[in-house]
């Protein structure tokens, strides 16, 4: 499995030199504080089911904090044009489970250690809904969109999946599939990671959509040995980000 991902890596990281950009888009837009040129037509949706206050493993955060900063920092999305859902949103109850040792707290909502607050909403199928509905009336041909979503995920049968939202609500894949079609943009990327994520790839196809799996229909994913973020997203950060995600920013 690991050769798999240093393979995986060493190609994005080819297609990244060659290119300039890893699937995630790098349109030219108006200028931040920092003089960068914000990406005007990129849009993200930042998703994490996490199931219940137990099951809501650290990884879970750690992995779209991650990805949320590598937007950011690297490739310059404006923050307006990323919607965040994770687990119970913006209640300040416990939520998170942090471990035989570190009991619980609540998932802090600035993902990306600037002291402001990104975390919208919380993951339920009638916030993706908005936001998908939302993003409908706003985004046009000229815009595309990434999608990351992770959870714990479960196999029905076959390619039949599914993953769970908060409090242990369940969305099937052809469900999620139908919020992200109501999308008419240019590109979709969709980056998914709950176990049986592979499950979801028949139903999200379609034309001009790159769509990336941590594992099939028939495949658990895995941790890192201290469980601080899963292997795949760990090493699929480092190569967009290009640094490990628990090395800071320079």
């Amino acid at each position: 499995m690991r050769k798999i991902l240093f393979v995986f890596i060493a190609l994005m990281l080819l297609f990244h030199s060659l290119t300039g950009q890893i699937s995630i888009n790098a349109t030219p837009g108006s200028k931040n504080d920092q003089g960068f040129s914000l990406r005007e037509h990129e849009y993200a949706v930042i998703i994490n089911g996490g199931k219940n206050k137990h099951d809501n493993y650290l990884d879970f955060w750690n992995e779209c904090a991650a990805i949320y900063t590598a937007l950011i920092e690297v490739y310059h999305y404006k923050k307006e044009n990323i919607f965040i859902l994770i687990s119970d949103g913006t209640d300040p109850a416990d939520d998170r489970y942090l471990g035989k040792n570190g009991g619980y707290d609540s998932s802090p909502l600035d993902l990306d250690g600037d002291g402001v607050d990104d975390t919208q909403y919380a993951a339920t199928k009638e916030n993706i809904s908005l936001v998908f509905d939302h993003l409908a009336q706003t985004m046009t041909n000229e815009d595309n969109l990434f999608i990351y979503a992770t959870s714990h995920g479960v196999q029905r049968s076959g390619e039949d999946v599914y993953m769970f939202l908060w409090e242990d609500v369940i969305m099937e894949d052809y469900e999620f599939a139908a919020e992200v079609n109501k999308v008419n943009v240019q590109t979709i990327t969709t980056l998914i990671t709950p176990c049986s994520s592979g499950g979801f790839i028949d139903d999200l196809a379609g034309d001009n959509r790159v769509i990336v799996s941590s594992c099939t229909a028939y495949e658990n994913t895995h941790p890192m040995s201290l469980k601080s973020y899963g292997e795949f997203v760990y090493y699929w950060a480092s190569a967009i980000a290009g640094h490990a995600p628990d090395i800071p920013y320079q």
